[in-house]
């Protein structure tokens, strides 16, 4: 078994090379690369050949794919309608769904009106959530993100994914819930003086934006080493042990914020090295990390 690092993401790199080319060999697309890069995983890990296990650095990796998921998934995100009828949609659907997944709780008698233990508030909550990071390439591949059925998807995903994240943090922490609230507003805050921050650089016109702009097409690339917010609001994220998903989506609504009309350059620089890299090592260490046992239980 490969076990270092570097004969792990050798392993990881060459089902994320094939996965493609498989994909489109196989009549109509019928199966989604996403569908390979998992099945590849899972050959490699614990449920097929034990070929390699994802160790620190490949684990650091799949975190990193995770963040560029939900960046993406953040400025995909149309903030006009989710202000919308859209968005309020989304909001009535996944309150009604955190509804029945608490009558379901009950009914299979996890749990009871007059004591709902944290098992199972885990349990319903994680009921309401959804799988839009799984979604979003599928959908990015497809071309339906610019549909209707890809904008309604996004608004309850979105929703789906952020608000079982808040529950938990308010319900399940280790902090009391008056205490996790404020570590909420105070993350929530900080990432509005961000927004506020770029609003007035790039209304300025500054210096700094002339160099940036100067700088995208040449070895310093500085529009993609705008990572640093991806970075930057995943770690304040964990300083304030709030899931990292948060951070990374709100890095995704500020970056939307600052581009309103999109920039192709940036966009497809950015594409490049979240789809083509860190978001298929999610994937295929996700695969990893299904066992048998994970597959033979009721």
């Amino acid at each position: 078994m490969l076990g270092d690092a570097f004969g792990a993401l050798f392993l990881i790199a060459t089902v994320i090379f094939l996965a493609p080319l498989i994909a489109r060999a196989i009549p109509g697309g019928f199966v989604p690369e996403t569908v390979l890069l998992l099945a590849g995983g899972m050959a490699m890990g614990a449920a097929g050949f034990t070929l390699t296990e994802a160790g620190e650095p490949i684990s650091f990796l799949r975190e990193l794919g995770v963040g560029f998921l939900f960046l993406l998934a953040g400025y995909e995100l149309d903030l006009g309608e989710l202000r919308g009828s859209g968005g309020r949609h989304a909001i009535v659907g996944w309150f009604a769904s955190l509804s029945l997944a608490f009558a379901a709780v009950i009914a299979m008698g996890v749990g009871s009106i007059t004591d709902m233990r944290d098992g199972a508030i885990a349990l319903a909550i994680a009921m309401t959530s959804t799988a839009l990071g799984t979604l979003l390439p599928i959908l990015r591949e497809r071309g339906l993100l610019s549909t209707s059925v890809g904008a309604a998807v996004l608004n309850h995903g979105a929703i789906g994914e952020v608000g079982p994240i808040v529950l938990m943090a308010l319900l399940l922490g280790s902090r009391a819930t008056w205490a996790s609230a404020l570590v909420l507003a105070g993350f929530m805050a900080i990432t509005a003086l961000i927004i506020v921050f770029n609003e007035r650089v790039k209304r300025a016109g500054t210096r700094l934006v002339a160099v940036i702009q100067r700088g995208q097409h040449t070895t310093a690339q500085t529009t993609i080493r705008a990572v640093l917010l991806l970075v930057g609001l995943c770690a304040l994220a964990e300083v304030f042990e709030l899931d990292v998903v948060l951070g990374a989506f709100a890095a995704g609504i500020i970056l939307r914020r600052v581009l309103p009309e999109g920039s192709r350059p940036f966009e497809e620089k950015l594409d490049g090295l979240a789809y083509g890299f860190f978001i298929p090592i999610f994937f295929v260490t996700s695969g990893m990390t299904i066992t048998v046992s994970n597959l033979s239980e009721k």
